[in-house]
C-alpha cells in the first residue's frame, strides 16, 4: 500500500540543508510544501489540508523542527533534548568521546578559563545553536559572544584541544549506518565520498554504544588515538555533504513506512 506522504521544508533555511531533501522528494514523487518560518509559525494553521497525508516529514532549522514536533503532525519526532546533551554523551561514551574530561560551566565563566588556559574547545551543553562549537582563545571568544549575543547563563561544555585528522558525518537509521561522508581534513572543509569499510565499521561500533533516536546524525573523528565520538545532530536539521540525501531519505522513508504498517494508521 502506497502511503500519502508530504515533505514540509523551510524555505528560509536552504543551501545544503533543505534543498537536497526537496530534490529527493520531487524525484520520489512526494508532495513538497515549503514555508518561511518565524518563531510564531503555526504548523497546523499554514494553509495546508494535512488530513490528506498519512505522514508529513519536516526538514529545516532547529526552531522549525521544535515547532513541528510540538504539533499533532510531529508527535513521532523524538523531543528528548537530554539525549542530545553533552552530559549524556560523556556518560555514555566515556573515553571514546573526543572531549572526554571536559568541564560544565556557564558562558559567563569561559573568559576566565581562557585567560588561564589560552585555548579551549567550547560547545553548548544542549542543542542550542546560540553558540557554534569550536576552539576559542580570548579574542575569538569575545568576538563570538558579541556576534551571537550569547548570554552569561548559557550552559556550555569546555574541554582541552585535541588533534583531529579527519571528520566524518554518519547517517544512522534504525541503529544502522546508512551513509558516511568525510567533511573535514586537518580543520578545513573537504567533502568526499567514503568507501573504506573500516570507517563504516568504526561508525557502527560507536553507534552501537548509544544513539538518542532511531534517526540521527553522528559525527566522528579520526585521531592519532583512533576513531572518536564528536557529537550527535538532529536528523531533520543536519546539513548534507555530496549526494547522500537520496540514499539516506529512501532508508528513512522505508523505516517510517514500516512503522506505519505496524500501527496501521497515520503517524500523528
Amino acid at each position: 500500500m502506497k502511503r500519502s506522504i508530504a515533505f514540509l521544508l523551510q524555505t528560509n533555511y536552504i543551501e545544503r540543508v533543505t534543498a537536497p531533501v526537496g530534490y529527493f522528494a520531487q524525484y520520489a514523487r512526494y508532495d513538497v510544501i515549503d514555508r518561511t518560518v518565524t518563531k510564531d509559525f503555526d504548523v497546523m494553521d499554514c494553509g495546508v489540508d494535512w488530513s490528506k497525508y498519512d505522514l508529513v516529514i519536516p526538514y529545516g532549522s532547529v526552531l522549525f523542527i521544535d515547532l513541528f514536533a510540538k504539533s499533532t503532525l510531529g508527535a513521532y519526532i523524538p523531543s528528548d533534548e537530554n539525549g542530545y546533551s553533552a552530559d549524556a554523551w560523556m556518560e555514555k561514551f566515556g573515553e571514546l568521546a573526543l572531549n572526554h574530561g571536559g568541564l560544565n560551566m556557564r558562558a559567563g565563566q569561559v573568559l576566565d578559563h581562557l585567560k588561564a588556559e589560552g585555548v579551549a574547545h567550547v560547545r553548548p551543553t544542549s542543542l542550542d545553536k546560540a553558540l557554534i562549537a569550536r576552539l576559542f582563545d580570548v579574542e575569538s571568544w569575545l568576538a563570538h559572544r558579541a556576534e551571537r549575543h550569547i548570554p552569561d547563563d548559557l550552559d556550555v561544555f569546555v574541554s582541552k584541544p585535541k588533534t583531529i585528522d579527519r571528520e566524518y558525518r554518519c547517517w544512522i537509521i534504525d541503529g544502522k549506518v546508512i551513509d558516511v561522508r568525510q567533511y573535514m581534513v586537518n580543520g578545513k572543509v573537504e567533502a568526499a565520498l567514503v568507501k573504506d569499510p573500516s570507517i563504516y565499521a568504526a561508525a557502527q561500533s560507536i553507534a552501537d554504544v548509544y544513539v538518542p533516536s532511531k534517526a540521527v546524525v553522528l559525527d566522528i573523528a579520526k585521531t592519532p588515538e583512533g576513531f572518536k565520538f564528536l557529537e550527535f545532530n538532529r536528523f531533520h536539521s543536519s546539513g548534507w555533504y555530496g549526494d547522500t540525501a537520496f540514499k539516506v531519505m529512501f532508508a528513512y522513508v522505508a523505516m517510517l513506512n514500516e512503522d506505519l504498517a505496524h500501527t496501521n494508521q497515520a503517524i500523528r
